[in-house]
């Protein structure tokens, strides 16, 4: 069990070596900043190799792509130790635990308030519309009854 472990713990740290390489050598890492952003993530997965060696960690590359908005949630570069750790935790041998699933709840609730915040928005112009032209129909309905009355 100690031998895996250290096993495990030296093929992550090498991997993370070739990455963190591939990301100099490939120009990817323009500002040298040891940040990844969203762009250079797609451009990292461009590179074979790293793909090859996310694989080797047990993390779908072409899977990956589709976590990209999750991984960098505000538009904003990760420290690279940070996006491997991200990385890391988006293995397919992973399982789910209690904190997974209240952080899913969390993004759930997050997104459907965004959602709900723009649809507000949008409807909002509509709704001034529609409750102005009930009061113009209301004004008319009473003009019509005063005019009946006399």
């Amino acid at each position: 069990v100690v031998a895996a472990a250290e096993r495990e713990e030296a093929l992550v740290s090498y991997t993370k070596e070739r990455i963190l390489e591939m990301l100099r050598t490939s120009g990817l890492d323009k500002n040298n900043d040891k940040k990844i952003s969203e762009e250079e993530f797609n451009g990292l997965l461009e590179i074979p190799e790293a793909c090859r060696a996310l694989q080797q960690l047990g993390v779908d590359p072409v899977g990956l792509v589709d976590f990209a908005d999750f991984i960098f949630e505000e538009n904003q570069a990760l420290d690279f130790s940070d996006f491997m750790e991200v990385v890391l935790q988006l293995r397919g041998t992973n399982s789910a635990t209690v904190k997974d699933m209240v952080d899913l709840r969390r993004f759930v609730r997050r997104e459907i308030n965004e959602a709900q915040k723009v649809l507000v928005e949008a409807l909002q112009p509509l709704a001034v519309k529609l409750s102005g032209e009930r009061i113009d129909l209301m004004l008319a309905e009473e003009k019509r009854l005063q005019q009946m009355e006399q």
